[in-house]
C-alpha cells in the first residue's frame, strides 16, 4: 500500500474516529474506492438520515455494469427522500435501460422490483407501458408456477397478494384508477387480514381519485394504523407513501 491507496482511508473511516469516517470515505471514494465502498457508504448515509448525500452516492454508481435493479430501487427511493423528483424519474429511466425485455431472460422477482420503483414515487415516467408488463410478467410468471405446482397453491398465495398490489399501484400511477382499485382488492382478498399498508394506501388514493370519499377515508384509516417498519428503507418507503397520503386527502389536496 501507499500514501495513496484508498483502502488507507476506507479502513481508517471504518475503525478510527466517528466523528471524521464521512471525510475519510469521501477520501477513499475520490481516490477510486470499488463501487461496493461507495454503495456500502451509501446506505451508512441513508441510515444516518443524510438522504442527499445518500442519494449522490447512488448516483454515482449508475454507469458500474454490477448496480443491479435493487440497487436501482434504493436509488430511487433515496432520491425520493432527498426530495430531488428528477434524480427519482433517472432511477427509473435507469432500470427501465437496464432490464432485460419481457420473456425468459426476465426473472418475475426483477420484474416485481423494477415495478415497484416506479410506484414509490409520483411521476416516476410518462409511459407506464414498460412497468405494467413487468408486473403483468411477474403474475404470469408465478400463475404458471402454481399451475404446475398445485400442491403449492397455498402458499404461494403470499407472493400472489404482493404482485397483484403492485400491479394496482403501478395502475394508480398510471391514471387507471377503476382498475386499480379492482386489482387491489384482488390482491387484499389473498391476504390472511384483508390487506396491509400497501393495499390500504394505495386503495384510498385511489378511491379519493374516484371521488369516493367514505371509501377512501375508511382506507387511510386503515394504513395509519399498520405497524411501523423497522428497517431503514421500509421506513423510507412508508413515509414517503404516508405523506403523499396525508398530502392527497387534506383539505387543499387533489
Amino acid at each position: 500500500m501507499t500514501p495513496d491507496d484508498w483502502t488507507l482511508y476506507e479502513l481508517r473511516a471504518r475503525l478510527a474516529d466517528p466523528a471524521r469516517a464521512d471525510a475519510d470515505f469521501d477520501e477513499a471514494i475520490r481516490r477510486g474506492a470499488e463501487p461496493g465502498i461507495v454503495m456500502r457508504v451509501a446506505v451508512r448515509a441513508a441510515e444516518s438520515g443524510n438522504w442527499k448525500r445518500s442519494a449522490a452516492l447512488f448516483n454515482g454508481l449508475v454507469r458500474n455494469p454490477a448496480f443491479s435493479t435493487e440497487d436501482r430501487y434504493l436509488q430511487a427511493v433515496a432520491n425520493l427522500k432527498a426530495g430531488d423528483a428528477s434524480g427519482y424519474r433517472a432511477a427509473c429511466a435507469g432500470i427501465a435501460k437496464r432490464l432485460p425485455p419481457v420473456g425468459p431472460e426476465l426473472s418475475p422477482i426483477e420484474a416485481y422490483l423494477a415495478a415497484m420503483a416506479f410506484d414509490v414515487g409520483p411521476n416516476a415516467t410518462d409511459d407506464w407501458t414498460k412497468p405494467l408488463a413487468w408486473i403483468d410478467h411477474a403474475l404470469a410468471r408465478l400463475l404458471a408456477f402454481e399451475k404446475a405446482n398445485p400442491d403449492r397453491k397455498d402458499a404461494l398465495r403470499r407472493e400472489r397478494h404482493v404482485f397483484l398490489n403492485t400491479r394496482g399501484a403501478v395502475l394508480y400511477r398510471a391514471g387507471r384508477f377503476e382498475e386499480a382499485a379492482k386489482g387491489l382488492r384482488e390482491g387484499m382478498s389473498l391476504h390472511p387480514n384483508g390487506g396491509e399498508f400497501h393495499d390500504w394506501l394505495f386503495l384510498a388514493l385511489a378511491e379519493h381519485r374516484l371521488g369516493h370519499a367514505d371509501a377512501a377515508k375508511e382506507a387511510a384509516d386503515k394504513a395509519r394504523t399498520g405497524p411501523k417498519p423497522g428497517a431503514v428503507w421500509e421506513k423510507a418507503e412508508v413515509e414517503l407513501l404516508a405523506a403523499e397520503l396525508d398530502a392527497a386527502l387534506s383539505p387543499t389536496g387533489k
